[in-house]
């Protein structure tokens, strides 16, 4: 009976033991990723190149490359534009360099994202999410020439009233000349019956109960 009662405890430790190995294949590895600092960075379009470094969470086995990719090209440039971490250098990280473009364009403040993915021939890496650098692109002042794309409420970007498409508009009423249409009614004085009593249109209408003999 001895026998038979340890044989059992055996048994039951060894399954709880496979299926705690199971539950524990099943939870994702957290400790993978990578960081970025900084996250955020200003610079301006003649101003110095701003840095950031990507660094990885765990040892890669075998490599993992960084991936950058930015959403517009008329602002900045990065340099590289991947990078690859293995177990000599995922502490220190990799660094890349914003290059800032003059576009010779008065478009203000521009905002720019840089997308990190990351990508490797481990699986559980390619899992991983991407992360998302905000560039503010600081305008330099210079007096070039106006993107209306970007800034269509500029008054330079605002288009003349072309008056033989739209002669109703209002800019293209010309003022009336009265020394040449003086019978225009915006011309018309009105009449001044203590000066010209007898103007017709100082003329009173004839109350005829009164005055039927008129």
């Amino acid at each position: 009976m001895k026998k038979i009662i340890v044989f059992s405890l055996i048994t039951a430790l060894s399954a709880t033991a496979c299926h705690e190995s199971d539950k524990k294949d099943d939870v994702p590895d957290v400790s993978l990723g990578f960081t970025v600092d900084p996250n955020s960075i200003v610079i301006r379009e003649s101003g110095t190149p701003g840095v950031f470094k990507v660094a990885l969470q765990e040892t890669p086995d075998p490599v993992v490359t960084i991936h950058a990719s930015v959403s517009d090209h008329s602002e900045l440039t990065i340099t590289p534009d991947s990078a690859s971490l293995n177990h000599l250098n995922w502490t220190q990280g990799a660094t890349f360099i914003v290059q800032p473009l003059d576009d010779g364009i008065r478009d203000g403040v521009q905002t720019v994202e840089i997308t990190l993915t990351a990508t490797s021939p481990s699986l559980e890496w390619n899992q991983l999410p991407p992360k998302t650098i905000t560039v503010i692109v600081q305008d330099d002042g210079t007096m070039g020439s106006i993107d209306c794309s970007k800034t269509p409420d500029d008054p330079s970007c605002l288009q003349p009233v072309d008056c033989s498409k739209t002669p109703d508009d209002p800019s293209c009423q010309q003022p009336v000349d009265c020394t040449k249409t003086p019978d225009d009614p915006s011309c018309q004085q009105p009449v001044d019956c203590t000066k010209t009593p007898d103007d017709p249109s100082c003329q009173q209408p004839v109350d005829c109960t009164k005055t039927p003999d008129d």
